[in-house]
Protein backbone atom coordinates (compact mmCIF):
# COMPACT_ATOMS: atom_id res chain seq x y z
CA UNK A 1 0.00 0.00 0.00
CA UNK A 2 1.09 3.79 -0.88
CA UNK A 3 -0.33 7.35 0.25
CA UNK A 4 -2.58 8.66 -2.48
CA UNK A 5 -1.98 11.98 -0.81
CA UNK A 6 -6.08 12.64 -1.77
CA UNK A 7 -7.86 12.67 1.89
CA UNK A 8 -5.83 11.41 4.59
CA UNK A 9 -6.18 7.49 4.48
CA UNK A 10 -6.57 7.50 0.60
CA UNK A 11 -4.66 4.88 -0.76
CA UNK A 12 -2.54 3.17 -3.93
CA UNK A 13 -2.33 -0.57 -4.02
CA UNK A 14 0.37 -2.12 -5.71
CA UNK A 15 0.23 -6.40 -6.69
CA UNK A 16 3.37 -8.29 -7.58
CA UNK A 17 3.59 -10.96 -9.58
CA UNK A 18 4.75 -12.09 -12.95
CA UNK A 19 4.10 -8.24 -13.74
CA UNK A 20 3.12 -5.22 -11.13
CA UNK A 21 0.03 -3.15 -11.26
CA UNK A 22 -0.65 -0.50 -9.01
CA UNK A 23 -3.92 0.90 -8.63
CA UNK A 24 -4.22 4.17 -7.71
CA UNK A 25 -7.95 5.62 -6.77
CA UNK A 26 -8.38 9.27 -6.23
CA UNK A 27 -4.80 10.38 -6.15
CA UNK A 28 -2.89 14.06 -5.63
CA UNK A 29 0.80 14.78 -6.45
CA UNK A 30 0.64 18.54 -5.00
CA UNK A 31 0.94 18.81 -0.91
CA UNK A 32 -1.56 20.61 0.94
CA UNK A 33 -1.51 21.46 5.08
CA UNK A 34 -3.72 18.38 5.68
CA UNK A 35 -1.93 15.87 3.32
CA UNK A 36 1.45 14.83 1.99
CA UNK A 37 1.17 14.43 -2.13
CA UNK A 38 2.22 11.15 -4.05
CA UNK A 39 4.67 9.68 -5.52
CA UNK A 40 4.77 7.38 -8.50
CA UNK A 41 5.30 3.72 -8.23
CA UNK A 42 7.30 2.04 -10.66
CA UNK A 43 5.36 -0.59 -12.48
CA UNK A 44 4.12 -2.73 -15.15
CA UNK A 45 0.60 -1.96 -15.37
CA UNK A 46 -0.76 1.53 -14.19
CA UNK A 47 -4.73 1.77 -13.79
CA UNK A 48 -5.34 5.59 -12.81
CA UNK A 49 -7.96 8.25 -12.21
CA UNK A 50 -8.24 11.07 -14.99
CA UNK A 51 -11.16 13.25 -13.24
CA UNK A 52 -9.24 16.16 -14.57
CA UNK A 53 -7.61 15.04 -17.61
CA UNK A 54 -7.12 18.51 -19.98
CA UNK A 55 -7.92 20.70 -17.31
CA UNK A 56 -5.40 22.25 -14.89
CA UNK A 57 -5.54 23.69 -11.21
CA UNK A 58 -4.39 27.55 -10.38
CA UNK A 59 -1.32 27.39 -8.40
CA UNK A 60 -2.74 26.29 -4.68
CA UNK A 61 -0.68 29.02 -2.57
CA UNK A 62 -2.08 31.39 -4.75
CA UNK A 63 -5.57 29.94 -4.35
CA UNK A 64 -5.26 29.37 -0.40
CA UNK A 65 -4.15 33.41 -0.62
CA UNK A 66 -7.18 34.51 -2.72
CA UNK A 67 -9.58 32.87 -0.38
CA UNK A 68 -8.13 34.69 2.91
CA UNK A 69 -8.20 37.77 1.22
CA UNK A 70 -11.74 37.40 0.06
CA UNK A 71 -13.07 36.55 3.39
CA UNK A 72 -10.48 39.41 5.15
CA UNK A 73 -12.89 41.68 2.81
CA UNK A 74 -15.95 40.67 3.62
CA UNK A 75 -15.46 40.62 7.44
CA UNK A 76 -14.01 44.13 6.89
CA UNK A 77 -17.47 45.40 5.53
CA UNK A 78 -18.84 43.81 8.62
CA UNK A 79 -20.47 40.56 6.42
CA UNK A 80 -20.38 37.14 7.46
CA UNK A 81 -18.75 34.23 5.56
CA UNK A 82 -20.55 31.17 5.17
CA UNK A 83 -17.81 28.12 3.98
CA UNK A 84 -19.92 25.07 3.14
CA UNK A 85 -16.83 22.33 3.00
CA UNK A 86 -17.03 18.01 2.82
CA UNK A 87 -16.78 16.47 5.78
CA UNK A 88 -13.92 14.76 4.65
CA UNK A 89 -10.86 16.62 3.79
CA UNK A 90 -12.19 19.64 2.80
CA UNK A 91 -13.41 20.83 5.86
CA UNK A 92 -9.61 20.21 7.53
CA UNK A 93 -8.08 22.21 5.02
CA UNK A 94 -9.94 25.06 5.23
CA UNK A 95 -9.97 24.98 8.76
CA UNK A 96 -6.13 25.18 8.85
CA UNK A 97 -5.88 27.60 6.00
CA UNK A 98 -8.19 30.01 7.71
CA UNK A 99 -6.18 29.30 11.05
CA UNK A 100 -3.03 31.35 9.18
CA UNK A 101 -5.40 34.31 10.27
CA UNK A 102 -7.29 35.13 12.93
CA UNK A 103 -10.94 34.90 11.83
CA UNK A 104 -13.58 33.92 14.55
CA UNK A 105 -14.59 30.91 13.23
CA UNK A 106 -17.19 28.15 13.85
CA UNK A 107 -17.47 24.78 12.51
CA UNK A 108 -20.56 22.59 12.61
CA UNK A 109 -21.72 19.80 10.44
CA UNK A 110 -20.23 16.51 10.22
CA UNK A 111 -16.85 18.19 9.54
CA UNK A 112 -16.51 17.75 13.82
CA UNK A 113 -16.62 14.22 13.86
CA UNK A 114 -14.03 13.61 11.09
CA UNK A 115 -11.42 16.29 12.56
CA UNK A 116 -11.72 13.91 16.06
CA UNK A 117 -11.04 10.69 13.67
CA UNK A 118 -8.17 12.49 11.72
CA UNK A 119 -6.72 13.55 15.11
CA UNK A 120 -7.22 9.93 17.07
CA UNK A 121 -5.53 8.36 14.05
CA UNK A 122 -1.88 10.06 13.90
CA UNK A 123 -0.03 9.29 11.21
CA UNK A 124 -2.42 9.74 8.40
CA UNK A 125 -2.04 13.70 8.13
CA UNK A 126 0.55 15.30 7.47
CA UNK A 127 0.76 17.27 11.10
CA UNK A 128 -1.64 16.13 13.55
CA UNK A 129 -0.21 19.40 15.44
CA UNK A 130 -1.29 21.97 12.70
CA UNK A 131 -4.78 20.28 12.53
CA UNK A 132 -4.78 20.36 16.15
CA UNK A 133 -3.50 24.24 16.32
CA UNK A 134 -6.43 25.01 13.46
CA UNK A 135 -9.57 23.21 15.81
CA UNK A 136 -8.08 24.37 18.90
CA UNK A 137 -8.96 28.52 17.00
CA UNK A 138 -12.03 27.27 16.05
CA UNK A 139 -15.22 27.42 18.09
CA UNK A 140 -17.61 24.26 17.50
CA UNK A 141 -21.04 24.33 17.49
CA UNK A 142 -22.36 21.54 19.97
CA UNK A 143 -26.32 23.12 20.18
CA UNK A 144 -29.30 25.22 18.59
CA UNK A 145 -28.00 28.17 21.57
CA UNK A 146 -24.32 27.77 19.44
CA UNK A 147 -25.72 27.89 16.48
CA UNK A 148 -27.57 31.43 17.06
CA UNK A 149 -23.21 32.03 18.87
CA UNK A 150 -22.06 31.45 15.32
CA UNK A 151 -24.56 33.98 13.43
CA UNK A 152 -23.18 36.50 15.11
CA UNK A 153 -19.57 35.47 14.02
CA UNK A 154 -17.11 36.20 11.02
CA UNK A 155 -16.94 32.56 9.36
CA UNK A 156 -18.61 29.39 9.57
CA UNK A 157 -17.56 26.00 7.98
CA UNK A 158 -20.08 23.83 7.54
CA UNK A 159 -21.79 20.95 5.55
CA UNK A 160 -23.32 20.17 3.22
CA UNK A 161 -20.27 21.20 0.78
CA UNK A 162 -23.01 21.40 -1.99
CA UNK A 163 -25.62 22.51 0.03
CA UNK A 164 -28.55 19.83 -0.21
CA UNK A 165 -29.15 19.71 2.95
CA UNK A 166 -27.43 20.00 6.38
CA UNK A 167 -27.12 23.08 8.88
CA UNK A 168 -25.35 24.86 6.13
CA UNK A 169 -28.92 25.87 4.69
CA UNK A 170 -29.95 27.26 8.29
CA UNK A 171 -26.97 30.11 7.79
CA UNK A 172 -27.94 30.61 4.27
CA UNK A 173 -31.06 31.68 5.20
CA UNK A 174 -29.94 34.23 8.01
CA UNK A 175 -27.17 35.68 5.05
CA UNK A 176 -29.65 35.15 1.51
CA UNK A 177 -30.94 39.16 1.79
CA UNK A 178 -27.29 40.50 3.20
CA UNK A 179 -24.88 41.87 0.15
CA UNK A 180 -22.50 42.36 2.78
CA UNK A 181 -22.24 38.59 3.51
CA UNK A 182 -20.49 35.88 1.11
CA UNK A 183 -20.79 32.25 0.59
CA UNK A 184 -17.30 30.90 -0.38
CA UNK A 185 -17.54 27.19 -2.47
CA UNK A 186 -14.45 25.01 -2.79
CA UNK A 187 -15.59 21.62 -3.90
CA UNK A 188 -16.97 20.37 -6.92
CA UNK A 189 -21.02 20.74 -7.77
CA UNK A 190 -22.31 18.12 -9.34
CA UNK A 191 -25.02 18.73 -11.67
CA UNK A 192 -28.31 18.91 -9.97
CA UNK A 193 -27.53 19.83 -6.38
CA UNK A 194 -28.72 22.77 -4.92
CA UNK A 195 -24.74 24.46 -5.00
CA UNK A 196 -24.81 23.61 -8.69
CA UNK A 197 -27.92 25.26 -9.14
CA UNK A 198 -26.45 28.36 -6.83
CA UNK A 199 -23.77 28.43 -9.16
CA UNK A 200 -25.56 28.39 -12.44
CA UNK A 201 -28.53 29.96 -11.97
CA UNK A 202 -28.30 32.66 -9.34
CA UNK A 203 -31.21 30.56 -7.45
CA UNK A 204 -30.73 28.77 -4.17
CA UNK A 205 -33.55 26.31 -2.77
CA UNK A 206 -34.45 26.94 1.14
CA UNK A 207 -36.93 25.11 2.88
CA UNK A 208 -38.90 23.93 -0.58
CA UNK A 209 -38.98 27.05 -2.00
CA UNK A 210 -36.70 28.94 -4.59
CA UNK A 211 -35.08 32.51 -3.69
CA UNK A 212 -32.86 34.75 -5.43
CA UNK A 213 -30.16 35.40 -2.74
CA UNK A 214 -28.08 38.82 -2.52
CA UNK A 215 -25.18 37.58 -1.01
CA UNK A 216 -21.67 37.46 -2.83
CA UNK A 217 -20.82 34.22 -4.28
CA UNK A 218 -17.52 32.51 -5.28
CA UNK A 219 -15.43 29.37 -5.76
CA UNK A 220 -12.11 28.32 -4.83
CA UNK A 221 -10.65 25.39 -6.11
CA UNK A 222 -9.20 23.53 -3.32
CA UNK A 223 -9.09 20.14 -5.22
CA UNK A 224 -7.77 17.08 -3.87
CA UNK A 225 -7.52 15.30 -7.81
CA UNK A 226 -4.43 15.97 -9.53
CA UNK A 227 -4.68 18.28 -12.85
CA UNK A 228 -3.84 17.10 -16.34
CA UNK A 229 0.45 18.15 -16.15
CA UNK A 230 0.07 16.48 -12.20
CA UNK A 231 -1.44 12.91 -13.53
CA UNK A 232 0.93 13.29 -16.83
CA UNK A 233 4.15 13.62 -14.36
CA UNK A 234 3.09 10.95 -12.40
CA UNK A 235 2.37 8.48 -15.03
CA UNK A 236 5.25 9.07 -16.63
CA UNK A 237 7.17 8.67 -13.50
CA UNK A 238 5.77 5.20 -12.90
CA UNK A 239 6.92 4.44 -16.58
CA UNK A 240 4.48 1.47 -17.02
CA UNK A 241 4.30 -0.10 -19.94
CA UNK A 242 0.36 0.12 -20.31
CA UNK A 243 -2.37 2.54 -18.42
CA UNK A 244 -5.37 1.87 -17.80
CA UNK A 245 -7.37 5.45 -17.59
CA UNK A 246 -10.52 5.33 -15.63
CA UNK A 247 -12.96 7.74 -13.85
CA UNK A 248 -13.05 10.55 -16.20
CA UNK A 249 -15.24 12.78 -18.68
CA UNK A 250 -11.98 13.05 -20.87
CA UNK A 251 -9.86 10.59 -20.99
CA UNK A 252 -8.58 10.78 -24.46
CA UNK A 253 -6.80 13.94 -23.47
CA UNK A 254 -4.91 12.43 -21.05
CA UNK A 255 -4.15 9.51 -23.27
CA UNK A 256 -2.79 12.05 -26.15
CA UNK A 257 -0.39 13.00 -23.83
CA UNK A 258 0.92 9.94 -23.57
CA UNK A 259 2.68 9.25 -26.66
CA UNK A 260 4.74 5.80 -27.21
CA UNK A 261 2.58 4.66 -23.70
CA UNK A 262 -0.25 1.46 -24.40
CA UNK A 263 -3.47 2.99 -23.23
CA UNK A 264 -6.49 1.59 -22.60
CA UNK A 265 -9.64 3.11 -22.00
CA UNK A 266 -12.26 0.98 -20.66
CA UNK A 267 -16.01 0.49 -21.35
CA UNK A 268 -18.72 -0.58 -19.12
CA UNK A 269 -19.57 -4.29 -19.78
CA UNK A 270 -16.47 -5.34 -21.53
CA UNK A 271 -13.45 -7.20 -20.66
CA UNK A 272 -9.73 -6.79 -21.05
CA UNK A 273 -6.79 -8.66 -20.82
CA UNK A 274 -3.61 -7.20 -19.54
Amino acid sequence: MHSAGHIPGATMFEVRGRESLVFTGDLQTVSTDLVTGCKPVKCDTLVVESTYAGRQHPDRLKTEYEFLQFVESIVRIGGYVVVPAFAVGRTQEVLMTLARQRFETFLDGMGKAVNSIYVEHQGYTRSTKKLRQAMNRTRVVHSARDRDKALGAEVIVTTSGMLDGGPVLRYLDAIVDDPNSAVCLTGYQIPETNGRRLVDEGMLEIDGALVKPKFQLRQFDFSAHAGHNELVEFIEGCDPKRVVLMHGDNRQALADALPGRECLLPVEGQWYSI
